[in-house]
């Protein structure tokens, strides 16, 4: 996933999780908000389910949300993340 401020691009992995596990057929969530909406609501729907997969899912689901109030890593020309001030 590439992230700028609230905007986000989902790499061709990312998204067929993301399809996957939300099991919607719409465009690629192009926000952070728009992102863990869909999640959301595939997480309260694998909730629905009573056998240790969907639990397994729900868990899956939740683990991929995005916390809307961190600010993402930002790198200056040469520096890689695990450098940046």
């Amino acid at each position: 996933m590439i992230r700028y401020n609230e905007h986000i691009q989902l790499s061709s992995a990312d998204l067929a999780l993301f399809a996957t596990l939300t099991g919607q057929d719409l465009p690629q969530p192009t926000s952070i908000a728009e992102y863990n909406r869909r999640l959301r609501v595939a997480a309260n729907a694998w909730r629905q389910g009573h056998t240790q997969e969907e639990s397994l899912l729900v868990e899956i689901t939740e683990g991929l949300l995005v916390d809307e109030g961190d600010e993402p890593p930002v790198a200056m020309a040469g520096e890689s993340l695990t450098e940046c001030h």
